[in-house]
């Protein structure tokens, strides 16, 4: 791997790594205004007034803290049973068109309504095929359904979702997830793990933010993991989500002796250790993962110069504010993805995009600050880790770049395995499209030439100014020698 080398040129600015409470506070920060009203007042890379339109009638959703108590895992164990003995993971596959082949990469087809409006479903049964709509698309099933199909078993699971408060039942008597769905991957090793998370935004039955999102490149870095070489000691996840990494590397790497995370968002917190309850084979395996509140509470139980795996989030990069007429932000007045530069509205793409919208223009805004402060954990030889879509200038990802002048980058050697997917790269002809076709999606009735014109202008002045020639997904390794 690549050593990360200091610039001489640059190596003796003090201030080059900008203001040190900001850098340590960056995640606690994008997870806080998450929790506020979308109403402040902030500042874009060229000094710009960006004012945030509030969205009216945002949905708040649970914590759902039962989910991490005794009751929760008590649920979890029943969940676990009712899934294993509906072959649920099985049947996912099974849903899949014979076109699609990142299975088992990704655990539900993207495109989820539609497949299940497709022809044949493999020889589903009607009552199988309603069991995986009330799973995977949140849609309501009768009652009387869990007790024909698993008799005791569903009515257990069915009487504790409600008191825990997953579900609820419908006027008639039917049940349905609070904005939740059910899924299934199978890790790198060969082991079935259950997933929950919040309902995708473009699903119909969605009726609150997306918090808990599970989305492909988390996916491609659990399988990442499972790739490495025995893994021993002490793993940490800054940004543990809904828990998928914590899991998958304590049932992948049993030399793994504590596997720490935290997550500001209590609602993220708490399903992560109901994840943890559903997937944990037996004690000793639950005992390792430890869920923190903050950071703070982590780095008190974890020293520097310890760690054999950090596991860093990753955020997209994101097209800068899309100005639109008075007609097109009328249409959007309540959507919450407005935004005010230089008195004129605009569309937000770091609102639209919600959590993977906070990477900023050039993808970092927090990767890049949490990757300084995981670094000085990693004991000789840790290893630690990102994945996603990152921007690059020339053969060189731009977080390696902002890299080279860390106090201790002599120490230190990169790797980045790009993802072998014909959509890459993303140049900025790509990237123009890309984000018009969101737009479009978005934005009732926007076309034309001038539209065009617009973004393409936005889209290139963006990349041009952070000095990115394209993004390409994949996996980056920062390694301490």
């Amino acid at each position: 791997m690549p050593p990360l080398e200091r610039p001489e040129s640059e190596s003796s600015n003090p201030d080059r790594e900008g203001p040190p409470i900001r850098e340590e506070n960056c995640y606690e920060e994008r997870e806080r205004e998450l929790l506020q009203p979308l109403k402040k007042a902030d500042t874009l890379a060229d000094g710009a007034s960006h004012r945030v339109i509030e969205k009216q009638g945002a949905h708040q959703q649970s914590d759902l803290e039962g989910l991490a108590s005794s009751r929760g895992q008590q649920f979890a164990s029943v969940s676990r049973e009712l899934l294993d003995t509906f072959e649920f993971d099985s049947k996912n596959e099974l849903l899949r068109p014979d076109d699609y082949e990142v299975y088992p990469n990704f655990p539900w087809v993207i495109d989820a309504p539609q497949c299940f409006d497709d022809a044949a479903h493999q020889g589903l049964s009607l009552e199988d095929r309603a069991f995986l709509r009330f799973f995977f698309l949140g849609e309501e099933i009768e009652v009387s359904a869990f007790q024909r199909k698993f008799g005791e078993l569903g009515e257990r699971f069915v009487s504790q979702a409600l008191d825990l408060e997953v579900a609820r039942l419908t006027d008639r008597r039917e049940l349905e997830l609070q904005n939740l769905f059910f899924s299934s991957r199978r890790t790198y090793g060969g082991s079935t793990v259950y997933l929950v998370g919040d309902l995708p935004s473009h699903y119909p039955t969605s009726s609150g933010p997306l918090e808990i999102e599970l989305e492909g490149s988390s996916f491609s870095l659990s399988d990442a993991i499972g790739c490495l070489d025995p893994v021993e000691g002490i793993a940490v996840e800054f940004g543990c989500g809904g828990g998928i990494q914590l899991v998958n590397s304590v049932l992948e790497h049993p030399g793994l002796l504590e596997i720490h995370g935290y997550d500001l968002l209590a609602r993220q917190r708490n399903v992560a250790r109901f994840v943890s309850y559903l997937n944990a084979r037996n004690r000793e395996e639950l005992d390792k993962i430890r869920i923190h509140q903050n950071q703070a509470d982590l780095l008190r139980e974890v020293g520097e110069g310890t760690v054999s795996l950090g596991i860093v989030p990753s955020f997209l990069v994101v097209p800068p504010p899309i100005p639109l007429t008075l007609r097109q932000s009328s249409l959007l007045a309540e959507s919450g993805f407005l935004s005010v530069v230089s008195d004129r509205p605009c569309f937000d793409f770091s609102k639209y995009l919600g959590v993977t919208g906070w990477g900023g223009e050039d993808g970092l805004a927090v990767t890049l600050p949490l990757m300084k402060q995981m670094l000085p954990l990693l004991r000789s030889g840790g290893i630690a880790m990102a994945c996603g879509d990152y921007a690059f200038r020339g053969d060189t990802p731009l977080i390696v770049e902002k890299l080279e002048d860390y106090k201790d980058a002599d120490s230190l050697t990169w790797s980045f395995e790009k993802y072998e997917d014909e959509a890459f790269p993303y140049t900025p002809d790509v990237l123009v499209e890309m984000t018009l076709e969101e737009f479009r999606l978005c934005v009732p009735g926007a076309s034309g030439a001038r539209l065009r014109d617009r973004i393409e202008r936005a889209i290139r002045e963006s990349l041009s100014r952070n000095g990115i020639d394209y993004i390409h997904g994949g996996v980056l390794m920062i390694e301490r020698h």
